[in-house]
């Protein structure tokens, strides 16, 4: 059996075929809870039907638990993959995250099936931190895997390209950062990473004034809502809200493809692609 890791800072995902050939997915949001152990929480929790862990005096709300009550019991979640990287002062994250990853990867069929993992952990051209590639790759061993890393965006290239012989520019815009990779038969030639997605675009709207999506609205309190909230049409935006959203957007996707070609530049390579290029991207923008 083969199967798909997907390492978001916002979700984490897997994908694997199951024995009827059909698709499987697992997958859970990169966050967590902490609440005060009492009676009175346990009880609320159990009567939901809420799934918790409790540690050194404390209820544990993981996963998709933890965005979806935080409001209830009035604490704020938090992110396991701050900036899309493995905490390191936050022994407590380190362990939800491996057992997010535990619950996400049935039992391999034979030891060593291969897993093939995919993060934002990638920098230009190398991984920004080997530490948060290996922490990964570790938790997949102990499972009974061969971990295999790979870009996010060369995935996107792999999954999509194969009428262009898996050549082409993939760019996927995740919530903490976005990537694009230039690839020639599957083979990476050029990769750039920009430290901003989803999360610098809601952060830009609330620093000008235009989080809210209508009369007496609060801003939104999930990273995803302004996403999912959203209507208009970025083509021929109507509102100041849509005209800036059609600008950073649009300085997101130049600011990454410059990057992609500077990146080019300095290797003086050329893949004899052929022109036009193909693209394809992913990621929470690409609903807008």
């Amino acid at each position: 059996m083969t199967i798909g890791l997907d390492i978001g800072s916002h979700h984490l995902r897997s994908l694997r075929i199951g024995p009827d050939f059909t698709l499987r997915a697992r997958k859970c949001r990169a966050s967590y809870a902490v609440l005060p152990d009492s009676p009175a929480h346990q009880r609320l929790l159990e009567q939901a039907g809420v799934s918790y862990a409790v540690c050194d005096g404390s209820l544990l709300l993981l996963g998709d638990a933890a965005l979806e009550y935080a409001n209830l019991f009035q604490v704020r979640p938090a992110a396991l993959l701050p900036a899309g990287h493995v905490p390191k002062a936050d022994p407590l994250a380190r362990q939800i995250l491996a057992a997010l990853t535990d619950s996400l990867l049935p039992e391999p069929d034979r030891r060593e099936d291969v897993c093939c993992f995919t993060s934002s952990f990638a920098k230009n051209g190398e991984w920004a931190d080997r530490e948060d590639e290996e922490f990964f790759a570790r938790l997949i061993r102990l499972k009974g895997y061969a971990p295999v890393a790979i870009s996010q965006s060369l995935a996107l290239v792999l999954a999509e390209l194969a009428d262009e012989a898996f050549s082409g520019i993939g760019a996927v815009f995740g919530a903490s950062c976005s990537q694009a990779v230039l690839a020639h038969r599957a083979v990476e030639v050029a990769r750039f990473t920009l430290p901003r997605g989803g999360r610098w675009v809601a952060d830009e709207l609330v620093r000008r004034g235009l989080a809210r999506t209508g009369p007496g609205e609060t801003p939104p309190t999930k990273d995803e809502d302004w996403l999912l909230s959203f209507e208009g049409f970025l083509g021929d935006p109507r509102s100041a809200r849509e005209a800036a959203v059609t600008e950073l957007i649009t300085e997101l996707m130049h600011q990454l493809l410059l990057g992609l070609a500077g990146q080019l530049q300095r290797m003086a390579a050329d893949p004899y692609l052929a022109r036009p290029i193909p693209l394809v991207y992913a990621g929470g923008l690409t609903i807008l």
